[in-house]
């Protein structure tokens, strides 16, 4: 078993709203990526630059904006913050613009529109539609532009943002200002954006050491951590399991969350493969809480069997 007291993401902003918009497929998107490279940045092709709190972060802006094909992101000179640069072309395309920039990580997107796809005068969008890809009639890129919010103040949420449609800043905990497209014509407001899949990340001194992808098409912000929605986890035996107590999100036995597990047979002989532990057990207690648990294993394991840990 593998204890972290670390950050868990849950990327597609069901972290941040509760009100989801529904949209048509075309509007899902999924993006796959090259290996990331470090000290580089192509130039000539940046967008949009956004000042973030971490370097994740910038991953989700390039989700966000359409037109986006790559990013640079490295910190800012005098700061704990960090430089996002929004790039709507990449180094295939480009290969002598990538050049050697120290601290900063150049991240291209796998997709056909590395090549001009769509032909003169359209778009291409990476990662939508069964395809891969969209053409879309030239289009300026300006919803994440800072310069182009509707509003200079900012909110927690869409609920609080004037009933009016449009793009607001928003902010939540320590991720600082973040545009979104705002649809007022939902009761209390929601985002525009249709969320295809949900990935929980886990993450141990900033690189990732194992990640679960869920579907999250025509689910809330909360339902969609279920069995039936994985698409993909590092356990073999965990999309089959007839055995499931329980498979959710909220708490459970007053501190638990986002608890995977096979079975209660005793504290001493629980089995499972994932949860951020609470204070039932004496084998979750020996942990700080919240701590994160997990089978390093291919398949489920005994919480309390010491083996689960190398």
């Amino acid at each position: 078993m593998m204890t972290m007291s670390v950050r868990l993401i849950w990327l597609a902003l069901y972290h941040f709203y509760t009100t989801i918009s529904t949209a048509a497929e075309e509007e899902c998107r999924l993006l796959l990526y090259f290996k990331p490279m470090k000290d580089r940045t192509l130039l000539n092709h940046v967008m949009i630059r956004i000042d973030i709190p971490r370097e994740d972060v910038c991953s989700i802006r390039c989700f966000l904006e359409p037109n986006c094909l790559s990013y640079n992101v490295g910190p800012l000179e005098h700061s704990n913050r960090y430089l996002c640069e929004i790039s709507d072309s990449t180094d295939v395309r480009h290969p002598g613009d990538l050049v050697q920039r120290l601290g900063f990580t150049y991240q291209g997107i796998k997709s056909p529109c590395n090549t001009d796809f769509c032909g003169k005068n359209m778009t291409c969008q990476a990662g939508y539609t069964s395809k891969g890809y969209r053409c879309m009639k030239n289009i300026t890129s300006t919803p994440l532009n800072f310069s182009n919010l509707v509003a200079k103040e900012h909110f927690h949420n869409c609920s609080d943002a004037p009933n009016i449609t449009g793009v607001y800043n928003t902010s939540y905990h320590d991720w600082g200002l973040f545009p979104v497209y705002c649809d007022q014509t939902y009761d209390g407001g929601g985002i525009s954006y249709s969320i295809c899949s949900v990935r929980v990340v886990l993450y141990k001194n900033g690189a990732e050491v194992t990640s679960m992808k869920f579907n999250a098409r025509g689910t809330t912000n909360v339902d969609w951590f279920t069995q039936n929605n994985l698409l993909q986890s590092p356990w073999t035996d965990l999309k089959n399991a007839t055995t499931l107590k329980p498979f959710r999100i909220n708490d459970h036995y007053g501190t638990r969350n986002f608890e995977i597990t096979a079975k209660y047979t005793g504290c001493p002989n629980d089995v499972g493969w994932f949860k951020i532990g609470g204070l039932y057990c004496a084998w979750e207690r020996f942990h700080p809480v919240p701590a994160i648990l997990y089978s390093k294993k291919t398949h489920k394991i005994t919480w309390n069997n010491s083996q689960g840990r190398n």
